[in-house]
């Protein structure tokens, strides 16, 4: 065999081994070499596409595995309400009650208020007991805009301005255009009682109470009595422990807000978990910042917190027969009682 070039030329040694090491390179295939190389790509991709295929239906399984294996996260005690044409329905957690009675009338506006805050479409709010007996209604209240007025004096921008200090003319003009001052005792008026100097206003007397709270309570200056005696007073076993009230397995720290609501807030917590675990309730007498509250709830869901407002609130459910434990945090909701056919139809699963 020749080993010259084209022109009949001998080719050197050295571009001979080159061209041989050319031709035997590794990444310069042969055809057939190449499509036995796509064919490995082609079962490499399916297997790929086979291991992503497992993985998602391994994930499938371990999250119906834990949906069976783990605890449910409780239902909701009730709808918040039921809308029908605007009219939200809501039921509360009472027996039959009479409608003017003061403690009915509180628990009324302060759930149409959390409503008229949670569905903005609904402008009138019925509140039931679980009879279905109507406590009250209420309509939402859109404020009108005021009109806005000047006094006369303002109407001509170029009037002439007095140099002089005599102002009796426009001081006659504001007067006459200003509103009358209403009078103590005048309807639509409160003539708040203040105390007597150096006296200071009892802690039971900032709420209004039934008759068997306020004769169970022994220290009406004692936050911590009067609590006692809300739960006393519906009927349950409640005992002072140290700094907290015992409620079967409801541990309740009723501390006021003193040098910071978070270090308030923490040492109730502190409290309660150290008496074991459980529920727990915080009652902090002053202002609380609601963000932190959340925020520590969503930490702790067994840990809930109220105020003031619900100390009213418990005594508002002990006069009408409710539970107030319940009722500490929020209005307790019973399960809408409507006739079923008003109750809007279900949706029909195909």
């Amino acid at each position: 065999m020749s080993s010259g070039g084209p022109d009949g030329e001998s080719i050197p040694p050295a571009a001979r081994t080159g061209q041989s090491r050319w031709s035997t390179n590794r990444w310069v295939a042969r055809p057939g070499e190449r499509r036995e190389s796509l064919g490995y790509a082609a079962i490499v991709d399916a297997l790929l596409v086979v291991l992503v295929l497992l993985g998602g239906v391994l994930l499938l399984a371990l999250f119906a595995l834990a949906r069976v294996l783990l605890p449910a996260r409780p239902p909701a005690e009730a709808p918040p309400a039921v809308l029908i044409e605007r009219r939200a329905v809501v039921t509360l957690d009472v027996g039959p009650a009479d409608p003017a009675d003061p403690a009915a009338e509180r628990l009324v506006h302060e759930a149409a208020a959390r409503v008229f805050a949670a569905i903005p479409d609904a402008e009138e709010v019925e509140v039931r007991a679980r009879d279905g007996s109507v406590l009250g209604r209420t309509t939402r209240v859109v404020p009108e805009s005021r009109p806005i007025s000047l006094p006369e004096y303002l109407h001509e921008p170029h009037r002439p301005r007095h140099r002089g200090p005599d102002l009796a003319g426009r001081q006659a003009e504001e007067e006459r255009l200003a509103p009358p001052a209403r009078q103590a005792g005048e309807a639509g008026t409160a003539v708040p009682v203040e105390p007597a100097p150096g006296e200071r206003r009892p802690f039971a007397e900032r709420f209004e109470l039934p008759p068997a709270i306020r004769d169970g309570v022994r220290d009406p200056n004692d936050p911590v009595d009067v609590v006692r005696a809300i739960f006393a007073a519906a009927g349950l076993a409640v005992r002072v422990d140290g700094d907290l009230l015992r409620v079967e397995d409801l541990a309740i720290a009723v501390v006021p807000v003193e040098g910071g609501a978070r270090d308030t807030l923490n040492r109730a917590y502190r409290w309660i978990r150290a008496a074991g675990p459980g529920r727990g309730l915080v009652v902090a007498l002053g202002a609380v910042d609601p963000d932190e509250v959340r925020r520590r709830e969503m930490l702790d869901p067994s840990v809930l917190h109220t105020g003031l407002s619900g100390v009213q609130r418990m005594a508002d459910a002990v006069a009408l027969g409710a539970d107030p434990v319940r009722f500490a945090v929020a209005p307790a909701l019973a399960p809408a009682s409507l006739p079923a056919e008003r109750r809007p139809p279900r949706r029909q699963s195909r």
